[in-house]
């Protein structure tokens, strides 16, 4: 089979070494003395092809699995960007729109600066309008999660919640996305929250008690998803970047989504995302049978490790071969890339719609 993937991947490598963008550094997620910002990282970019190459069969696989050329052209631009990093590589979002959208949230949203403070993070206080929320949260939170809803793909297909649906927010961290899914589930649906670390929670809490009447759709599961439950595993606060840590000071049990939902008594799921520091994979070998039985839709971060790219879409496929593969991107720099699922089976359900107002 002559290797598409590979030939992608080479030319967009070769034509964007000669690249040189501008205003290509994002200042709002990095520091302006950032290693990185400086030149280009050699032995990361060596280690990065050294990868790529040793996995190209697999790559090359996921790569067909896409449905649309979009994902694919998607694909191949983030893993050269992973090699020559923003020094010869502008992602899709970087546009002069994208900068006036950050710039404008806290012009428009903006309540109170440095509401909720914590040993690692200090929030501000936003209130969006269209929704009827307030949120706790950063600037480019608001940028991500509500205006450019990055895990709703919106389509064709949409993928992504309806009034009236049992979802699972894996990874809920302070809360931002669990509100989103519970006000576009309504209160005939369901939102199941994972979140353990602590002062997360704490937060999550915070947002339930200013914006009334979500206690009754969002539920809190406060267990590390994995492919098996009761498992005691370690792990270091790091707000929205705790994960799992063999030398971590602190515990939590995990459950695998099957026996969750067994738990629960849920009669079906019909939407999961997963944003869990690199532990997606675990987290959808233990929802086998859930995937199986009820097709749910799916949008699951794949750019914690650079190997989520074509190991997520396969560890899918083989739960069950008949979903269908699109990829969305969400910032100008490496982080909150989306694998979205959809079952044909759902066809029907998957109407477009068009984004609420924020």
């Amino acid at each position: 089979m002559e290797s598409i993937f590979k030939q992608r991947f080479l030319k967009h490598l070769f034509l964007s070494m000669q690249a040189h963008p501008e205003n290509n550094w994002d200042f709002h997620r990095f520091s302006k003395d950032h290693p990185r910002r400086a030149k280009l990282q050699i032995e990361d970019a060596s280690r990065c092809l050294d990868f790529i190459f040793r996995h190209a069969a697999s790559f090359e696989t996921a790569y067909r699995l896409f449905q649309d050329k979009a994902s694919q052209d998607l694909m191949i631009t983030l893993l050269v960007y992973r090699v020559l990093d923003h020094h010869h590589v502008k992602l899709p979002l970087n546009t002069p729109d994208y900068w006036k959208s950050i710039e404008m949230v806290n012009d428009v949203f903006l309540k109170a600066r440095r509401v909720v403070k914590s040993d690692v993070w200090n929030l501000n206080e936003y209130y969006l309008p269209g929704m009827g929320l307030t949120v706790f949260c950063r600037p480019r939170t608001i940028m991500t999660t509500f205006l450019l809803k990055q895990y709703y793909h919106l389509g064709p297909p949409a993928i992504a919640p309806q009034a009236g649906d049992i979802v699972i927010d894996g990874g809920a961290c302070w809360g931002d996305t669990a509100l989103h899914f519970a006000h576009t589930v309504g209160r005939t649906g369901q939102v199941h929250s994972f979140e353990f670390v602590p002062a997360n929670i704490a937060i999550l809490k915070k947002h339930l008690a200013v914006n009334p009447g979500m206690e009754g759709t969002i539920v809190l599961a406060p267990y590390a998803l994995s492919d098996v439950s009761n498992q005691e595993l370690r792990f270091d606060d790091y707000g929205p970047a705790s994960c799992i840590s063999d030398n971590g000071r602190q515990s939590v049990k995990t459950s695998s989504l099957d026996d969750y939902v067994h738990l629960r008594q849920l009669d079906r799921v019909d939407f999961i995302k997963m944003d869990i520091e690199g532990s997606e994979k675990p987290a959808l070998q233990g929802a086998r049978e859930v995937i199986r039985k009820y097709r749910p839709k799916l949008a699951i971060s794949a750019y914690h490790r650079l190997g989520d790219l074509y190991e997520l879409p396969l560890a899918i496929r083989a739960i069950d071969p008949g979903y269908h593969f699109y990829l969305g991107h969400y910032t100008i720099h490496s982080e909150e890339t989306i694998l979205y699922a959809v079952h044909p089976a759902r066809g029907a359900e998957n109407r477009q719609s068009g984004p609420k107002p924020v």
